[in-house]
């Protein structure tokens, strides 16, 4: 994904959209963004505690139209609690919420609810709930350990109506792009039906 040159990449249009990437401490969120951000070249080698929240912008072609770009303005949040009330100013606005778990740890999993709740909480100018995206991470880890009970996670996402995606964020596994590729092409349909809606308003 890297940088774009506007004129050089042939680029007709951005799109920008708010991404909170939220989730327990070591679940592997800023893995997950820093991958996506730098097109699967930055893999940290050791864990860093995200203090606050850090801004990675991942910029996305549009499978379909290769001249328009979703740019993702991901804000990844801390997990550690002493973080929490800082960083619930930058949760208000977003287009969409990504909760991200460990596949092998429980407790990072329940969390996800409280996590929800902050992110709800914090909407106070709006009734509408973000668009949700649960996500969980280090499928890499196989059969090493005992795994979240995959039917309660597909539930708990169904019913808060989020899509549901497994990864790993390891270089050669590739689907740390699964997540941050739906949102581009979802961001970028909505944008669509949006502007036809606008359309027909004023005809």
């Amino acid at each position: 994904m890297g940088g774009l040159d506007v004129e050089k990449d042939r680029i007709t249009s951005i799109l920008r959209c708010k991404v909170v990437v939220v989730g327990s401490p070591t679940v592997g969120k800023t893995s997950l963004c820093q991958m996506a951000s730098s097109n699967g070249t930055l893999f940290p080698k050791k864990y860093n505690m995200t203090v606050g929240v850090d801004v990675s912008v991942i910029p996305i072609r549009l499978e379909e139209q290769k001249t328009e770009v979703v740019e993702l303005f991901a804000y990844d949040v801390g997990g550690q609690d002493v973080f929490v009330d800082c960083c619930e100013e930058h949760l208000h606005d977003a287009n969409y919420v990504v909760c991200v778990f460990n596949l092998f740890d429980e407790g990072s999993f329940q969390e996800c609810a409280n996590w929800l709740s902050l992110v709800l909480k914090s909407r106070k100018q709006t009734s509408d709930p973000p668009c949700g995206l649960l996500v969980g991470n280090k499928s890499d880890l196989g059969l090493s350990a005992s795994r979240v009970d995959p039917t309660r996670v597909q539930q708990w996402a169904a019913n808060n109506r989020f899509e549901y995606f497994e990864v790993s964020a390891l270089p050669q596994e590739g689907a740390w792009k699964d997540p941050f590729n739906f949102i581009a092409n979802d961001f970028k349909t909505k944008y669509n039906a949006f502007v036809e809606k606008a359309k027909n308003v004023r005809a």
